[in-house]
């Protein structure tokens, strides 16, 4: 079964998407953390894949917009590393109190940048999350921020830098 919801963090509202195996109660579940600019779709359907999949096996899952993207509240240019870790644990904050799940079987699944997000996150709630699965993560940043820098333009001041049409506040 799936079912659109809403995560509340702050005072922003995150898109996700849950599944969840038919009349079944104290069910493992994975929090999905979408790639740098992605979704909680993402191409191909990636992310809707690995959710159906592991709904027929018999874990929940709960995919979601990361803040200022997708369909969730916020502008991506306020978002850092930190935000999107916040993010992530409100997501875990609502599959631990799910009362279909079991919470002590709650995992992270990271994919590309959500990976980095994951593995944070993980670290700061090592007591309430047991696994963590990390698909093609980032193992540095900074190649990407370096490319992101050496296209704000030289001659204005802007408090963002733009990559590929993408808004990156200067506190990322």
């Amino acid at each position: 079964m799936k079912q659109m919801i809403e995560i509340k963090r702050d005072s922003l509202t995150l898109s996700g998407m849950e599944h969840f195996p038919d009349n079944q109660v104290d069910v493992p579940a994975v929090v999905i953390v979408p790639a740098l600019l992605g979704t909680k779709v993402e191409p191909h359907r990636l992310l809707r894949k690995i959710s159906v999949l592991l709904e027929t096996i018999g874990v929940a899952s709960l995919r979601f917009d990361l803040a200022g993207s997708g369909e969730s509240d916020g502008e991506f240019e306020d978002a850092t590393i930190t935000s999107q870790v916040l993010d992530t644990e409100s997501a875990i904050d609502r599959l631990r109190t799910d009362p279909r799940v079991d919470p002590q079987r709650i995992g992270l699944l990271g994919i590309s940048m959500g990976g980095i997000i994951a593995a944070c996150a993980a670290g700061r709630r090592a007591d309430q999350v047991e696994r963590v699965a990390l698909l093609s993560p980032w193992v540095s940043i900074a190649p990407t921020v370096e490319r992101i820098v050496a296209n704000r333009p030289k001659n204005r001041n802007m408090n963002y830098f733009d990559y590929n049409g993408n808004r990156f506040g200067l506190s990322f």
